[in-house]
Parts: C-alpha cells; sequence; structure tokens
C-alpha cells in the first residue's frame, strides 16, 4: 500500500491511497509537513503508527525515529523554502528505510 498525507495548520487529511507497487510485499508511506519544528511529533507518530502496522521490531523502530528526527531538525533548520519537506518510509521483510527530501539552500562548507 502506497499512502500519501499532508498535514497543514491543525489538519490532516489522507490524501489518497495507490495499489501497491511490483507485486512484492514493500510498503511505502510518504508524509508531507511545513518546514517548521512544530511537525517533527506529527512526523515522529505517523512513522511510529505505520512501523507498528508493518511489525517493525521496537529497537530498530527508535533507531530509525532518532535518525529521522535529526534529519527532519536539519531540514527545518536549513529549510530555506516554505516547500513541504517529505520524508518517504519503505518496509519489507528486511529492513525499513527512510528517506527526508526538502528544498532547502544545503549547508556551506
Amino acid at each position: 500500500m502506497f499512502s500519501i498525507w499532508h498535514l497543514r495548520e491543525k489538519k490532516q487529511a489522507m490524501m489518497g491511497t495507490l495499489p501497491e507497487r511490483g507485486g512484492g510485499s514493500d510498503h511505502v508511506f510518504r508524509l508531507c509537513v511545513p518546514p517548521d519544528a512544530r511537525y517533527v511529533a506529527n512526523v515522529r507518530q505517523a512513522l511510529t503508527a505505520f512501523g507498528d502496522r508493518h511489525h517493525v521490531a521496537p529497537q530498530e523502530m527508535a533507531r530509525l525515529l532518532t535518525a529521522v528526527g535529526e534529519a527532519m531538525a536539519n531540514a527545518v533548520e536549513h529549510a530555506g523554502s516554505t516547500h513541504d519537506i517529505e520524508v518517504q518510509c519503505r518496509v519489507d521483510d528486511r529492513e525499513i528505510v527512510a528517506t527526508i527530501i526538502d528544498s532547502g539552500r544545503g549547508v556551506e562548507r
């Protein structure tokens, strides 16, 4: 199942569900949130529910939430735009992988 969610001021609405791709056991989750620290907790809650639904081990979920929290903090801090931050998460029988995508200017080196 591929779920698309958008979070905005005071509302959470499911935007659509598409059939599973590739016929495998992959399950993909996508969440788009404004580049604002207030939404990091919403991302964590949504990912926790996604992990629970797919029986992700608690210790793996804790590590994923830590990594996503750090990536979200960086994306918010360096956003440089009002474009949403996209969180994608994929789980199958072997792994759970999260990707954070933003339109930020990046970090000066």
